[in-house]
């Protein structure tokens, strides 16, 4: 009970982040006008390609990460890592008197939780816990 729980909300925090990822990466790439320029050019195009493609991967992910898949460890542990990077960066700033946005402290937050819990799932899964020898 607590494991299906715990698979479904993994897979619906990955889903969500790869449907966010995905329709900001399409609004990018419909875009006429340059919403983001570098040093005078446009680059919708490059950040859309980017955003579709981490929310590919966040979309496989989530189906992964359901159907209990090994292969789910590949992607859920380089954004742990990066994702627990990113929060010790924004503590690290809170600590020293600097300005903190809670929104991308709770985004990397959410992240790190999806990504540990993924893990763990999927970890459990493959060595068989829960499971009895017929």
């Amino acid at each position: 009970m607590v494991r299906s729980i715990a698979k479904a909300t993994s897979s619906l925090m990955w889903l969500l982040a790869g449907l966010v990822s995905l329709v900001v990466g399409m609004d990018l790439l419909h875009d006429e006008s340059p919403s983001i320029s570098v040093s005078g050019i446009s680059a919708n195009f490059e950040f859309a390609i980017g955003y579709l493609t981490v929310g590919a991967l966040f979309l496989l992910e989530a189906a992964l990460t359901f159907y209990g898949k090994k292969l789910a460890l590949v992607l859920s542990i380089p954004v742990a890592v990066l994702m627990a990077v990113f929060v010790f960066d924004e503590l690290g700033e809170l600590w020293d008197g600097g300005m903190v946005s809670l929104k991308y402290l709770s985004l990397y937050g959410a992240m790190l939780f999806a990504s540990m819990l993924t893990s763990v799932l999927v970890t459990w899964s493959s060595v068989g816990a829960g499971r009895t020898n017929a």
